[in-house]
């Protein structure tokens, strides 16, 4: 899973990596050019995006 988090604060962001960390999701932020990528390593993200409010990704 791939989301643009160019427009998330840095604590927005901090927030979002802890909230996956704390349901064994790994993730990492990527810069691509001018995006900013937040780079998700799962297949069980789904209970996640549910709770996230985030159904398009």
């Amino acid at each position: 899973m791939k989301m643009d988090i160019s427009k998330l604060k840095d604590e927005e962001i901090d927030q979002l990596i802890s909230f996956l960390d704390r349901r064994n999701i790994t993730s990492f932020v990527k810069r691509n050019g001018e995006t900013l990528l937040l780079v998700c390593k799962s297949t069980s993200i789904r209970p996640a995006r549910v709770e996230l409010g985030i159904e398009n990704i």
